[in-house]
This record gives structure tokens, sequence and C-alpha cells, in this order.
């Protein structure tokens, strides 16, 4: 074999591990990213669950690829505490989507509520 075609043979196989390299890397990445955000979204779920009486659905709502401000207004902003989920903005949302998916009925109150609310 002649030194050109070796060369290029090398070339080829450096460039071909480098292409695995970064595939592996990013994937790991992209696993890394996303292990953490499902943990981070069930430690909200816990910790909103212990101070609300609602089930609070963060990691479902998260798999639906809702981001924060569809439900909290004002989204998420560094820092600053979340404003509470009004009841009439899952209604909105869960009203629309209801004849597609399988979504707590309205006069469902179990469905989201753990303790008993006074209703004004």
């Amino acid at each position: 074999m002649s030194t050109p075609d070796t060369s290029m043979k090398k070339v080829l196989v450096r460039s071909l591990i480098t292409i695995v390299i970064v595939f592996v890397a990013a994937w790991s990445f992209n696993l890394f990213y996303e292990g953490n955000k499902t943990r981070l979204l069930k430690k909200f779920d816990t910790d909103a669950e212990a101070n609300s009486a609602l089930k609070p659905f963060h990691l479902e709502h998260f798999k639906a690829n809702l981001d924060c401000g569809a439900c909290h207004e004002g989204g998420v902003q560094h820092e600053q505490p979340l404003k509470k989920t009004k009841e009439a903005v899952c209604f909105t949302c869960h009203d629309k989507i209801r004849q597609a998916q399988a979504v707590p009925a309205n006069d469902d109150c179990k469905a989201c509520h753990t303790k008993q609310v006074k209703r004004k």
C-alpha cells in the first residue's frame, strides 16, 4: 500500500472514532440531563404535596412537553417563588384535551386534591 492510501485510512478511522466519541458524549449528557430533570421534578412533587392540598403532577406535565408557564403564571424566574396554579387554569387545558387523552374529569376532585377543600 502506498503512503497516501495509508494516510487517508488513518484520517478516516480518526474521523469515525471522533464521530463515535461525540455521539456517545451527547447521548450520555442527554441521559444525565433528563435523569436530573426527572429527579428534580419528583422532588418538586414531593415538596409541593407536603405544602399543599393538591397532588402535583410536574413530571407528567413535563412529559407532555409543557413548560412551567403553562400552569404557573409568569413561568419560572430564578429564585422567585412560583404563583400557585388556579383551578380554572387546569380546567381550561384539561377541557381542551379530554377528548384525546385520559385526564381527570372536572368533578373528580380526589384526582388532584389530597385534602378536603372548602369551596367559597
